[in-house]
């Protein structure tokens, strides 16, 4: 993820090739209105990179279906109008939003902002062709400033396996 200003700044045929040379797969560029992303995603495919856009619950859907058609890898769909961070519950119209977009895109479609429970992932893992876990991982990393390497891995691994569980919809075997 990176501001449009940094890429402008370098230039952008520099900072993709030195984005290439770093190993980099994607660009998420928030900050580059879809009417501006042209030439960008353009230079970026050429170099075998994508450019992944945001769709937010506030996105007009004419204005979701043009972003869907200049995005490559996947769409980013923002679960909440906000800030990003961990959440409580997830807005009820959410899932809804997500199936529409489905209908208009064949591109994966990855959920991000406030997925931070294994009720989220539960609940969007149906809809959803990824789950993005930002703000829940790096609030865990901060209280863990004082513990040793392994202990927090082992801590943020039981936390990645929370939420793995969610994604178990096998139905519990009845007792016998």
């Amino acid at each position: 993820m990176v501001s449009y200003s940094i890429i402008h700044r370098q230039g952008v045929d520099r900072y993709l090739r030195e984005a290439v040379t770093a190993g980099i797969d994607g660009l998420i560029v928030p900050d580059l209105p879809v009417e501006e992303s042209e030439g960008l995603c353009r230079k970026a495919t050429a170099l075998d990179l994508r450019l992944i856009q945001l769709v937010t619950p506030t996105t007009p859907r004419d204005r979701a279906v043009q972003i869907t058609r200049s995005t490559t890898g996947f769409v980013y769909y923002v679960s909440v109008a906000g800030i990003t961070g961990e959440r409580r519950s997830i807005p009820a119209n959410l899932v809804e939003n997500v199936a529409w977009l489905r209908t208009q895109t064949d591109l994966p479609i990855c959920i991000g902002f406030g997925i931070s429970t294994p009720e989220h992932v539960r609940e969007l893992a149906p809809v959803a062709d990824g789950l993005i876990v930002g703000s829940a991982l790096v609030k865990r990393l901060v209280d863990a400033e004082k513990l040793t390497r392994a202990e927090v891995v082992k801590e943020i691994g039981q936390f990645v396996a929370e939420l793995a569980n969610g994604l178990d919809t096998t139905p519990p075997r009845p007792a016998i």
